[in-house]
């Protein structure tokens, strides 16, 4: 995940399953493994994260979406 370019860098995907991984990093490394996520996500694609994580620090990127069991994010 911290790699300058992903080797995927030129798909993308409509759904990006990121659980219980970026609690194990630095704010700033979160930070550019989410804007990398971001580039592989169309408009309205979708990140799943962990409970305990957020996407601070790029909230101008994804838009939370609030459903029964839990959230997600979509690029906004």
């Amino acid at each position: 995940l911290n790699d300058e370019v992903y080797p995927f860098e030129t798909h993308q995907f409509d759904v990006v399953f990121c659980r219980n991984v970026l609690i194990y990093f630095e704010q700033e490394q979160k930070v550019s493994i989410l804007k990398k996520i971001a580039a592989c996500l169309p408009t309205n694609g979708s990140l799943f994260l962990g409970a305990a994580e957020s996407v601070g620090g790029v909230e101008h990127i994804y838009k939370m979406q609030n459903v029964s069991r839990g959230l997600y994010y979509t690029k906004v």
